[in-house]
């Protein structure tokens, strides 16, 4: 059964003239985005779609994709994406050029799910990407990278708790951490890089503690704690005028995006050195990017605008 999409209507209503139907395609596709932007992946699509007069194509309905290095399923309304999808590669093989020059296989693992909203994230993500390259070719090389992350959001807004881990080779890095209902950094944040572990503290974006150490030797790297400046400006705030003062100094607090999230919001990923693959996630366009907050507190003129 084909259906009228709201677009389609419209033209029908205005262009009594024009035919507009719910079609599906099902063959060769060149449009998923692959190797850094550089590339094209091949391989087979099934998905429904509809034209303009024009005979401008708008994904809608269903849409599964089988290539050589990525496996996509979802659906489309009206070119943007919605409901589930889920991403994968079970050891599929692409290709890179290791040390020496000399060309080198890498085996994929990689399974992301999660939903979308009118092309917004939405609910839980998981996000788990592998690949192990090597050469076989003297000097035989080896090289393995695991990525798992779990991550929360709102209509497109980081929410809630976030983790991220990669390991390469053994070398572990962690991230986690927690935003607020509004998107903004917030409690406490964990970075481990080898034997340095960082702790932040955050309120509603702003940042106002931070501890970094080394945890083999106990070494103090860096201390900062303005808990006590950080609660004067909150209760020092004029809702009327944006400005709190402490100490007779002026404060103002701007909203500004955070800072690139890793995984969630990277258009490539690195395979070695400077060689880069895209990001799984943004291979085929139809959603937008996640956004997250801090709060950047400037000095400003108490007497100003």
């Amino acid at each position: 059964m084909k259906f009228l999409t709201p677009f389609c209507l419209l033209l029908l209503v205005y262009q009594t003239n024009s035919i507009c139907q719910i079609k599906t395609y099902s063959g060769k596709f060149d449009g998923v985005i692959h190797r850094n932007f550089s590339a094209k992946e091949t391989g087979k699509a099934t998905y429904q779609y509809y034209e303009n007069k024009t005979f401008d194509r708008t994904f809608h309905g269903n849409f599964s994709f089988i290539g050589e290095t990525v496996n996509i399923k979802g659906a489309f309304k009206d070119g943007i994406k919605v409901g589930k999808w889920k991403i994968n590669s079970d050891n599929k093989v692409d290709h890179m050029i290791g040390p020496q020059g000399f060309f080198c296989k890498v085996k994929l693992n990689t399974n992301i799910f999660g939903s979308f909203d009118s092309g917004l994230f939405n609910g839980e993500w998981i996000y788990n990407y592998s690949n192990s390259a090597s050469c076989i070719t003297p000097p035989s090389w080896k090289k393995h990278i695991d990525i798992k992350s779990i991550a929360h959001f709102r209509n497109g807004v980081f929410i809630g708790k976030i983790k991220y881990e990669s390991s390469t080779d053994g070398d572990y890095e962690l991230d986690e951490g927690q935003f607020d209902e509004n998107g903004f950094f917030d409690g406490i944040w964990t970075t481990k890089r080898g034997s340095i572990k960082t702790i932040k503290k955050y309120k509603h974006g702003i940042y106002y503690f931070i501890l970094e150490q080394n945890t083999t030797t106990g070494e103090k790297i860096k201390y900062t704690d303005n808990t006590e400046w950080m609660n004067s400006i909150f209760n020092n705030y004029d809702k009327n005028t944006g400005h709190s003062v402490v100490d007779n100094l002026c404060y103002s607090m701007d909203t500004i995006k955070g800072w690139n999230y890793r995984i969630w919001l990277e258009d490539r990923l690195v395979l070695e050195n400077d060689q880069m693959t895209t990001n799984p996630l943004y291979n085929i366009e139809g959603s937008q990017k996640p956004e997250c907050y801090e709060i950047k507190v400037i000095k400003c003129n108490r007497f100003g605008p």
